[in-house]
């Protein structure tokens, strides 16, 4: 299974009427990902990460975090520290708006 959320829509997800049943969780993808951290508003991606179910499935899950507007590297370091204890080693893809440059860094 695949959760693809927004800002707003996780919550729900987790803890809404029917709950999702995440033992065949694979991907997570976090669209508009820089508003979750600006609201400081990540809980509900740790009430994800940390679940039961996941804990108890031990199967490994892919998180796939989306933003246009994520702080240049080095600028917010504790967007940085969150994104390292959400998805552990990750790998950042940036594009330069000036000079459209795909940069890929290895964290």
């Amino acid at each position: 299974m695949v959760v693809i959320t927004v800002h707003g829509s996780l919550g729900p997800m987790l803890s809404g009427r029917k709950p999702l049943n995440l033992k065949s969780l694979k991907q997570v993808v976090v669209d508009e990902a820089d508003v979750f951290f600006q609201h400081e508003n990540f809980e509900h991606l740790w009430k994800l990460k940390d679940c039961k179910q996941l804990r108890e499935s031990q199967k490994p899950v892919q998180w796939i975090l989306f933003s246009a507007t994520f702080p240049i590297e080095g600028e917010d370091s504790t967007i940085d520290e969150i994104i390292n204890k959400l998805v552990g080693k990750c790998i950042q893809i940036k594009v330069s708006a000036e000079d459209s440059m795909l940069r890929i860094n290895s964290i």
